[in-house]
């Protein structure tokens, strides 16, 4: 297995600026046993648009490790430094650097996953259904549909700016007090025939995220016709990770054996779509 680094900005060729994130952590396994390529998981961690949390970053990567895939881990930019459009461009050449290295990487094109948690799934939710938006069309000269998930796992996500169901602080951290800004990355707004496929989860005891970030965005893929799947369980506080001992951090309330079970129905869910290791 390789683990290393790369800088995205670095590697495309583009001014940093005052962004302070645009890491990509690589976990690529070897091409032992038979096996020539596999799918990829990009996780995009949760903090609120103010930071990456550590618990929904390596935890995650590790565990789609666990079930055959190569993992990324972006570590982006966010608030006071960086606000919207940098969080998203990072994201972008994320996808890009996995799509443009698929060969090498021993990925299997048209398999590139992403799952993102809380703000992180509001990020997913940009580059899968607002990629003919990124700045980074323009600057690599692709086409949006470069920059899109193959399939997006929606972990507690943060989606509508509605005043009523809004997690408001993501808001602000991300485009500030611009009530237009709110209007345009609300991700309800943005899904569209195009969008990627969706697995989505949530729990109805969520306190921070209301559940109807979820049940919003299942209506709008339903609306447009992309295939979703949508759990939500009864019980469990915001944050959940993997719910289990591993990403409890001494607050018992994470584990949830019921809940636990989104990363099992989402690999099945993954599988259904074609994920799959490939071999001689």
């Amino acid at each position: 297995m390789q683990v290393y680094t790369v800088d995205l900005y670095e590697y495309f060729g583009l001014p940093r600026g005052t962004a302070k994130g645009g890491m990509l952590n690589c976990f690529v396994r070897g091409k032992g046993h038979g096996v020539i390529s596999r799918p990829a998981m990009l996780v995009l961690p949760g903090g609120g648009y103010r930071s990456c949390s550590d618990r929904e970053a390596e935890p995650i990567a590790l565990r789609f490790m666990q079930q055959g895939f190569h993992a990324f881990v972006l570590t982006y930019s966010v608030a006071p430094e960086s606000t919207y459009p940098t969080p998203f461009l990072e994201a972008s050449l994320a996808v890009a650097y996995i799509r443009r290295n698929a060969e090498s990487l021993g990925v299997n094109q048209g398999q590139i996953a992403a799952v993102g948690f809380s703000a992180g799934g509001h990020l997913l939710g940009l580059i899968s259904n607002a990629f003919q938006h990124t700045p980074a069309k323009e600057l690599l000269g692709e086409d949006g549909l470069f920059f899109r998930p193959d399939a997006a796992i929606y972990s507690y996500p943060v989606i509508t700016a509605n005043p009523e169901h809004a997690h408001k602080d993501s808001f602000f951290a991300l485009v500030g007090d611009n009530a237009e800004m709110h209007k345009f990355v609300s991700i309800e707004n943005r899904v569209n025939k195009d969008s990627a496929p969706a697995f989505i989860w949530h729990t109805v005891a969520d306190g921070l995220v209301p559940v109807e970030n979820s049940l919003i965005l299942a209506s709008a893929l339903q609306k447009a016709g992309v295939p979703f799947a949508l759990h939500v369980f009864t019980s469990g506080p915001h944050g959940l990770s993997l719910c289990d001992e591993e990403t409890v951090c001494g607050m018992p309330d994470y584990i949830n054996p019921v809940a636990s079970k989104w990363v099992s129905l989402a690999e099945e869910w993954l599988k259904e779509r074609g994920f799959a290791r490939k071999t001689v």
